[in-house]
């Protein structure tokens, strides 16, 4: 079999967090459901990073060209 093996699927947890008002009373409670980073595959390198954020000059200039070609 070649490429990747996504026979196992990838652990996750619960991560929970509580905000605080400088009077100690509770301001907002977050949660958030994140992959776990322990698990590494050979065919992936362990040095490259990724982030899902797109700039806003890009947006800037595929919005008129969105709207120019329907």
């Amino acid at each position: 079999m070649t490429g990747l093996s996504y026979e196992r699927p990838m652990p996750c947890k619960w991560v929970f967090r509580i905000k605080y008002n400088s009077n100690k009373k509770i301001k907002k409670d977050k949660a958030r459901f994140v992959a776990k980073d322990s698990i590494h595959l050979k065919e992936i390198g362990h040095m490259d990073t990724f982030s899902p954020v797109v700039k806003l000059t890009t947006v800037i200039l595929l919005l008129p060209l969105a709207f120019i070609h329907n």
